[in-house]
């Protein structure tokens, strides 16, 4: 089992504070596609990585997190055991779920997750999400509710 790691994918620019994003998912292509997403999305951040839900819930325990973006079906734990553990701690962490099963979205969100997305999605829909869904640093947890619209 490979131990979780922080990714050594930073972007830090001018801005003063930083951003933890927590990026567990199975496949490896697809980890490194959603670190490209980020990279694109967030001025400063610091990304870890996860290959299942168990090592994602260590870092997160470890590191805390401003972002979670978790895929659904993993080996270990899966996104919703992940989901589930996550929220028994905090109700504050946005957590956004992909997922190739549409026919799971009704138990991701009964878990907790802030959005759900289905597989395959665009880039462009992904970086929306994040910017919609980080949290703003003047209001640290400042992000949309599940009701409000994100375009």
């Amino acid at each position: 089992m490979t131990a979780p790691c922080v990714q050594p994918l930073t972007n830090s620019s001018t801005a003063t504070h930083s951003y933890h994003i927590i990026i567990a998912d199975d496949d490896a292509l697809m980890r490194r596609l959603l670190s490209r997403i980020v990279e694109r999305t967030c001025l400063s951040f610091t990304a870890s990585v996860a290959e299942n839900g168990k090592q994602a819930l260590e870092i997160y325990r470890t590191s805390g997190a401003d972002l979670l973006i978790t895929d659904a079906t993993m080996p270990v734990m899966d996104g919703i055991d992940l989901v589930q553990a996550v929220r028994e701690e905090t109700t504050e962490l946005p957590i956004i779920m992909l997922s190739g099963e549409p026919d799971i979205e009704r138990e991701a969100y009964a878990a907790g997750v802030t959005v759900f997305l289905e597989k395959p999605t665009s880039m462009a829909q992904i970086e929306r999400i994040i910017t919609h869904v980080l949290p703003a640093r003047s209001s640290v947890h400042a992000y949309p509710s599940l009701a409000s619209p994100l375009g």
